[in-house]
């Protein structure tokens, strides 16, 4: 039997999309990881694999509470007063308050039973970088320096993501602070699992588009988003092109949808839509999916690289 390694991506509110995929893999493909690792949302979703293949949480549940998530579940935004104290404090640090979604964590930990990183019982990393320093971190259940993590605070972290989210500080209040694990290199956080004996891993990633997004340039966050979507893509091209040929004993494969609808990512209210896309996505083109290339130079670089 092949030993299967999971890497899920950043998706931002693309969660639904990357569920499927998983659960496709896993139920219809047997395909059952033995090491899982994840990026910001795809933290979230490592955690929930790992209690539903020890049979302590169930795809229908899973399925539901993103199916009926509400924007208002996750974010809420922040007033102008707020915001207009909090600069004048030198405090400002995001554009939305995660009080919600740190609650939903709350709620959704306690309904499975685990509380701690130490609960999870397959391997799994989660991804965040620290803020200060830019240095990051493979939040694991293997070391015992991190047993006693909450992964309530570890979740909150990994998603939050620059400039929309507040830093979260891990253990204590007293930091340090992190961010988003896709502040890194580890947008796809394919580096965790190298230490791991692996046949096959799955890069889970959620729809690339057929049409450009609709930037307005005279806008801040439009700009801002569309800088951290641009280096997001740059910095997984570069994963794409470097591991398969780092680590030639493991093919790798990437999952990504193509869809023509436009998803935007701060909507987490068209969770069944998309897992229904995805869903549709895969079942037709998973058969045609290949290991990525490990020849060099990388096809894309094939012409500027001479001899």
């Amino acid at each position: 039997m092949s030993r299967i390694g999971l890497c899920i991506t950043g998706g931002d509110a693309r969660l639904a999309q990357q569920i499927v995929l998983c659960e496709y893999l896993i139920e219809e493909r047997e395909k059952s990881p033995q090491v899982m690792a994840g990026t910001s949302v795809g933290g979230l979703i490592a955690v929930a694999l790992d209690c539903i293949l020890s049979s302590r949480w169930y795809w229908e549940r899973f399925n539901n509470v993103i199916f009926n998530l509400k924007n208002s579940d996750v974010y809420r935004q922040r007033f102008l007063a707020q915001m207009t104290r909090q600069v004048v404090s030198r405090k400002l640090c995001s554009l939305f308050d995660a009080e919600p979604e740190r609650l939903l964590f709350r709620k959704l930990l306690d309904e499975i039973g685990v509380s701690t990183i130490s609960a999870l019982k397959l391997p799994t990393y989660i991804c965040a970088v620290e803020n200060e320093t830019g240095k990051e971190v493979f939040w694991n259940n293997l070391e015992p320096e991190y047993s006693n993590l909450k992964l309530e605070d570890v979740l909150l972290a990994t998603s939050s993501v620059a400039f929309k989210f507040d830093p979260v500080p891990v253990p204590s209040p007293d930091g340090p602070c992190y961010v988003d694990g896709a502040e890194g290199k580890n947008w796809a956080p394919i580096e965790p699992v190298l230490s791991h004996s692996l046949d096959e891993v799955y890069i889970i990633t959620p729809a690339r588009y057929t049409t450009p997004p609709k930037i307005d340039s005279t806008q801040l966050v439009d700009n801002t988003l569309a800088a951290i979507m641009y280096l997001v893509k740059a910095v997984l091209e570069l994963q794409l092109d470097f591991y398969p040929r780092a680590n030639p004993r493991t093919d790798y494969y990437l999952i990504q949808p193509v869809f023509d609808e436009r998803f935007g990512p701060m909507d987490f209210e068209t969770g069944e839509k998309e897992y229904q896309l995805a869903r549709k996505w895969i079942e037709l083109y998973f058969d045609k999916i290949r290991p990525l290339s490990k020849e060099w130079p990388p096809e894309r670089f094939a012409e500027s690289i001479k001899d």
